[in-house]
């Protein structure tokens, strides 16, 4: 598949995602519980309050992550069919490269995105819908939350800094391998080329030379062939590191907007051939609609939710 092909396939559903996005705001991942609140009468009530606050900021980081994955995917996938339609070699390595950096870097958390939300989204539902229902069940999101919070706040420190935990970014090389453990080959490959083209090393002086055994001719014109090699020799390595991160986001959205009616996502009918989202779905309506206050969850399902 082309590369303006994989575009036009899933923007009109991302751009649609993201307009439609555009002003949702965040609020309970900044809640803290007071503790002096907590008396011995009515511990349980508040703690199953505290609970329904707990998950939806979970979802809350897990929605920005997704919503924010989507457009900058969008922009870097626009910026180089951009490059390739002006024949502009470096400025295609250049977004290929921010491409490719920012897909492994969604992938590095979206990976565990989509189960994590499949095996507790029905203690979600009650969580936020009928917290009195979770009677001390409670779950611990920690491991997700700390993924979540990698992806949003990880940067570069400077010396001597000390961030805090999760807040301290990975190697490009980390990020990339676990597109590549995923099934994604090539990537390494491609990013140690992408990197010699963009920053000054040998192949963006070459880029620009006619070579024959014994004469060299500069040829400001050798974009397109350059570009071409690179799309070819690369073409499943850059399908997969754009499908697999886009694909994540928009099953977990999909779950997302079943929790969280009012944030976007793609239709039913559209995430019907994407993974087994469809059959999640549909088991999630059906435990919706025939859920009745009072019942919870049972011991075997509150341990599925909980992932162990």
């Amino acid at each position: 598949m082309e590369l303006k092909n994989i575009d036009e396939a899933y923007r009109p559903h991302i751009d649609r995602i993201i307009r439609d996005s555009s002003g949702i705001k965040y609020k309970a991942m900044f809640l803290e519980p007071n503790p002096y609140a907590f008396h011995p009468n009515s511990a349980v009530e508040l703690f199953q309050d505290v609970q329904s606050v707990y998950v939806l900021g979970i979802l809350e980081r897990s929605h920005l992550a997704c919503i924010t994955s989507l457009a900058r995917t969008s922009r870097w996938l626009a910026s180089t069919i951009r490059s390739v339609e002006d024949g502009n070699a470096l400025a295609f390595s250049s977004s290929l490269r921010g491409l490719l950096e920012s897909s492994s870097d969604s992938f590095h958390m979206l990976q565990h995105l989509f189960p994590t939300l499949e095996s507790s989204c029905k203690y979600m539902h009650i969580a936020l819908n009928y917290p009195k229902d979770l009677q001390g069940g409670f779950i611990n999101f920690e491991s997700l939350e700390n993924l979540l919070i990698h992806y949003a706040y990880a940067k570069r420190w400077d010396k001597g800094e000390e961030p805090p935990p999760h807040h301290r970014n990975r190697s490009n090389s980390e990020y990339i391998r676990c597109l590549e453990n995923f099934g994604v080959s090539g990537l390494s490959e491609l990013y140690s080329e992408l990197c010699q083209l963009t920053h000054p090393a040998s192949p963006s002086v070459f880029c620009f030379v006619d070579e024959e055994e014994k004469e060299f001719t500069f040829n400001p014109n050798r974009d397109s062939i350059v570009i071409n090699d690179i799309l070819k020799r690369y073409q499943n390595s850059i399908l997969g590191l754009i499908q697999y991160p886009l694909n994540s986001a928009l099953m977990a959205l999909a779950l997302l907007h079943r929790l969280v009616p009012d944030w976007p996502a793609m239709s039913d009918e559209g995430m019907s051939t994407i993974g087994k989202t469809a059959k999640t779905l549909n088991d999630f309506d059906r435990f919706a609609s025939e859920y009745r206050p009072g019942s919870g969850l049972s011991d075997a399902e509150l341990e599925s939710a909980s992932g162990h």
